[in-house]
């Protein structure tokens, strides 16, 4: 997989000898990825998007067929074609950019999936995963958004902002919290809810 990555230069602190400081970052005009290890990603960040996407991530072997049965009924009973696509197969449509929406697109997915799993253990493809999708605002990755959305390094997210941040995948302008703050909010409460209720926040953290 080539991707695109943001390089940052440093410099060594002539005050403090063998410290280094941030000097520029060089990007192209359309990607900002940081690159992140799973190790190194907040717990909050997989539990959300595990929570509003893929509730069975850890179970399942690419594919979720409950939530495929339910997308197969939808396509061939009101048309949509949308749905159902577990963190896996949405890691493959964005890799290998596949935009069509069909079901032979859907069944080459399945197939894909499955063969990624056999392959690959869930940690490293949460971890593509986070590091792929794009999240507004030239933002590749979770890390870019933390410090473009909150200026935060990413263990000093919130579940909130955890939340606020996955919410964008959907529709990176729709829930852009920039420019469509209530839209974002909306769906943030809505991964809240759902972290809630599938054991991933206490009562008293989603109170909070």
């Amino acid at each position: 997989i080539k991707l695109a990555y943001t390089t940052i230069l440093y410099y060594e602190d002539p005050e403090n000898p063998g410290s280094y400081l941030e000097y520029q970052r060089l990007r192209n005009d359309t990607e900002n990825r940081i690159w992140v290890d799973y190790q190194d990603m907040p717990e909050y960040m997989g539990e959300a998007v595990i929570a509003i996407e893929d509730k069975r991530f850890w179970n399942h072997h690419g594919v979720d067929w409950e939530g495929t049965a339910a997308a197969f009924y939808k396509t061939f009973s009101t048309g949509s074609t949308r749905g159902g696509s577990t963190i896996t197969q949405q890691l493959i449509k964005n890799t290998f950019g596949n935009p069509s929406v069909t079901v032979q697109r859907k069944l080459l997915e399945i197939f894909q999936a499955t063969q990624m799993e056999k392959s690959y253990d869930k940690r490293t493809i949460m971890e593509y995963y986070l590091n792929i999708i794009y999240l507004g605002q030239n933002c590749n990755g979770i890390k870019a958004a933390a410090e473009t959305y909150y200026g935060k390094e990413l263990d000093k997210l919130t579940a909130a902002e955890c939340a606020s941040i996955i919410a964008i995948t959907n529709s990176p302008t729709y829930y852009d919290p920039y420019q469509n703050p209530e839209n974002n909010w909306q769906r943030t409460r809505d991964i809240l809810w759902f972290m809630r209720n599938q054991g991933y926040l206490t009562e008293a953290q989603y109170q909070l």
